[in-house]
């Protein structure tokens, strides 16, 4: 059975530990190891090779890597004059984060040659430490960036303009085209829940800010972020916050009664 693809959490901040430029000698070997660190390689000229747990990896220019801590990595055969930007980093990894970064994708070495130089330099003159960790975290967020759009985005954005209206996972199948089935999958990947569970948080949530912003009365709040029924309204509210909707709304507005 195939073990499931993971993704590095972006919830979680990862944390650096040194990074440098590396260019291979002609005929040189990627390093045998087992890498007590995750490793972001990104590949700027030649084609690096090295074998993972036995599986053959090559990268070429505008590819990046991860090699996740404790896989056992080989030269196997030598690398053709590779020229990278590697960073040892601590990462959380897991099947279904709400902020996925996969293991490998593509990028612009242009567009990130100017991060990877401000890094170098800062790690390398003994930079200060909000300057290192500044432009480590932006080599991520870029990264972040390059990685196709969450496909959920669109769809959470469609439901947030609808709680008002009666809403069914056939809206969404409509709308963008998808199975239902595969909708259900897309919402647990990329956030963990299903489309009915993200239904009511945005309802919820549109609920708590109505509260707190306006003074409409409860019923109205209901009916505008689609609870038909005040009752289900009240329950659903009560079980997300403790408190019923009138005594959030005055905790958060400091009347005391």
């Amino acid at each position: 059975m195939n073990e499931p693809e993971v993704f590095l959490d972006l919830d979680r901040i990862p944390s650096l530990a040194t990074c440098s430029f590396r260019r291979f000698d002609p005929g040189e070997y990627h390093v045998t190891r087992v890498s007590d660190c995750d490793v972001l390689l990104l590949m700027l000229e030649g084609e690096l090779i090295f074998y993972e747990d036995g599986k053959r990896i090559s990268l070429l220019p505008g590819q990046w890597y991860i090699q996740r801590a404790g896989l056992s990595q080989t030269g196997g055969e030598p690398s053709l004059l590779p020229y990278y930007y590697y960073i040892h980093f601590h990462g959380d990894f897991s099947p279904e984060p709400r902020h996925p970064l996969p293991l490998a994708g593509r990028f612009e070495p242009g567009d990130f040659l100017p991060l990877l130089q401000r890094l170098d330099t800062a790690w390398w003159t003994d930079g200060s430490g909000v300057s290192r960790q500044s432009a480590f975290f932006d080599i991520f967020a870029k990264l972040e960036d390059a990685v196709p759009a969450n496909p959920v985005t669109g769809m959470i954005a469609y439901l947030s303009e609808h709680l008002g209206e009666e809403l069914h996972l056939s809206d969404l199948a409509r709308e963008f085209r998808y199975t239902e089935d595969h909708i259900i999958r897309l919402f647990r990947r990329w956030k963990g829940i299903t489309p009915h569970q993200c239904i009511l948080e945005l309802r919820l949530r549109k609920a708590r800010q109505l509260l707190e912003t306006t003074d409409r009365d409860i019923a109205a709040i209901a009916a505008q972020t689609g609870f038909g029924d005040p009752s289900v309204f009240y329950r659903a509210f009560r079980k997300d916050t403790g408190l019923s909707p009138g005594e959030w709304r005055r905790l958060r507005s400091g009347v005391s009664r």
